[in-house]
């Protein structure tokens, strides 16, 4: 059960990342910085159709 558990924080850490840095990539003023000196592009977003089941560790039984 620890194991589905730590992948289903890891997978949701990572897509928040992802929303986070594409924020300040396309927001003023970071917008500015960053067409000027570091010229980041966007990320893409990992998106499915169905997060919501993603989102629940499956349950495992031995």
């Amino acid at each position: 059960e620890g194991t589905e558990n730590r992948i289903t924080i890891a997978r949701q850490r990572y897509i928040e990342s992802i929303k986070n840095f594409n924020n300040l990539v396309t927001v003023f003023p970071t917008n500015l910085t960053n067409s000027i000196f570091f010229h980041y592009e966007k990320m893409p977003q990992w998106d499915v159709e169905n997060a919501k089941q993603i989102q629940e560790a499956p349950k495992v039984n031995f």
